[in-house]
């Protein structure tokens, strides 16, 4: 199907497509578990494989979320430095008209 698109439209939805039929299936990723499981020990690598590709799904967007949240109020500004007395007096004056 994704030859056939000529567009972004058309792309987005052959993805669309295809990530629904992944997500309701095994997945790649387990197909490509299964390959590499140990022939005597399949159940079990299987089944690792399964819970750590889980927690990664589940911790990473928390994970993001608290780096960003950290990084971002790192280097936020304490105050404006366009805030001094002289500008808060011309944007009242502006504002009401007096002083």
């Amino acid at each position: 199907m994704l030859p056939l698109t000529s567009g972004i439209v058309g792309l987005t939805v052959v993805a669309m497509i295809m990530s629904f039929g992944n997500g309701i299936g095994s997945g790649v990723v387990m197909t490509l578990g299964a390959d590499v499981a140990p022939p005597g020990n399949r159940l079990r690598f299987l089944s690792m494989w399964r819970l750590m590709g889980d927690t990664g799904n589940a911790a990473g967007p928390v994970v993001v979320s608290v780096v960003a949240g950290l990084t971002t109020l790192a280097w936020a500004p304490r105050h404006s430095p366009f805030a001094t007395p002289a500008m808060m007096r011309a944007h009242r004056v502006a504002a009401n008209g007096t002083a």
